[in-house]
């Protein structure tokens, strides 16, 4: 299966760049950690402020969470997501990286990626918020930030969607686990918050390795469907050495 496959990549390109893996995911987890635990630290607070009405506080609660969760996709997320398009594709090569030359190669990319990575991204959060739109964005935009990464496309939505298709039951199998998540996590977020902020920061870290292994599988089938060629490819990772 594909999307077994991937994963197993995803696991191995993340071991062999995990210096790598473990400062992405520790600034991408640790802040949407840090700010869960606000968020949740105001719960009695937000209460208060709406009224008895549950339904309407939770709304609110609900809404809340979701911000935070947006700001930290949209500032942090593109670094993130070219940290593991890094670490695919130096496995994918078979060579060394380090986490100098990996956050160089994510941070050279930050300014293309980010406005197709809010707009993917946007698109992909509210929409799960009614379930099948998000996932049904999810699976066209999955590559939209190895376009970014590797390409210089000017239509890197249009371009995901090409890519995207014919492989997208394997885009969804590799992310059934992080979308399965979500239900137990209405129980199990609110509990790890009242135990410690600090508990809630290392939770969302731990979370996001589950996401970095997920991105680099994403990786994977985008260079698999691409075909890039070695030289070429190596030399748009090799080019951050240099800055």
């Amino acid at each position: 299966m594909r999307a077994f496959r991937l994963f197993k990549f995803g696991v191995a390109a993340t071991l062999s760049h995990s210096g790598v893996a473990f400062v992405s995911c520790a600034a991408f987890g640790g802040f949407i950690g840090l700010t869960s635990a606000v968020v949740y630290g105001q719960e009695h607070a937000i209460q208060q402020a709406v009224g008895p009405d549950q339904w309407k506080a939770m709304l609110v609660f609900a809404g809340i969470q979701l911000l935070a969760q947006l700001l930290a996709t949209i500032a942090i997320g593109p670094v993130f997501q070219a940290s593991a398009a890094y670490a695919a594709f130096r496995h994918s090569r078979r060579k060394p990286g380090s986490v100098r030359h990996g956050l160089n190669f994510a941070l050279a990319r930050y300014g293309r990626m980010f406005k197709p990575h809010l707009k993917a991204w946007l698109m992909i959060l509210l929409g799960l918020q009614l379930l099948i739109p998000g996932i049904i964005y999810w699976n066209q935009l999955a590559l939209v930030d190895s376009v970014t990464v590797f390409e210089k496309s000017k239509r890197p939505l249009a371009r995901s969607r090409q890519l995207t298709k014919g492989y997208r039951r394997s885009i969804f199998l590799l992310a059934l686990p992080w979308f399965l998540y979500g239900i137990p996590a209405i129980v199990i977020e609110p509990t790890v918050a009242g135990i410690s902020p600090l508990l809630m920061v290392g939770y969302h870290i731990a979370l996001s390795l589950y996401l970095f292994v997920m991105f680099a599988g994403y990786s994977r089938l985008y260079l698999e469907r691409t075909g890039q060629d070695v030289e070429r490819s190596e030399e748009l990772v090799e080019s951050t050495e240099a800055s």
